[in-house]
């Protein structure tokens, strides 16, 4: 398949995503980029929409795999990518 340039990704756009990897700050997803995009768990939401609890784990909420929304909150000069989870009625 092909990838998505980095240069080709802009704050606001919506992916459908594949959780990765989880670990106990966030998760990494692939969302057909050339880079993955890092989720923090401050970003993850509950089943409900809302944001999951600061001591909530997040293996709770996300399984590799899993397959999620998320909007592009921010693009660095490392070229890496921060995402934040959406709800599946809003993508």
């Amino acid at each position: 398949p092909v990838l998505i340039p980095f240069e080709h990704l802009e704050v606001g756009q919506r992916y459908r995503a594949t959780v990765h990897r989880v670990y106990h700050s966030g998760a990494f997803v692939d969302f057909g980029a050339e880079v993955m995009g890092n989720l923090p768990t401050a970003y993850v939401l509950t089943k409900d929409g809302s944001r999951i609890g600061k001591f909530d784990p997040i293996t709770e909420h996300l399984k590799r795999n899993q397959k999620i929304q998320v909007v592009i909150q921010a693009k660095r000069l490392d070229r890496s990518v921060r995402v934040a989870m959406v709800n599946d009625e809003a993508a």
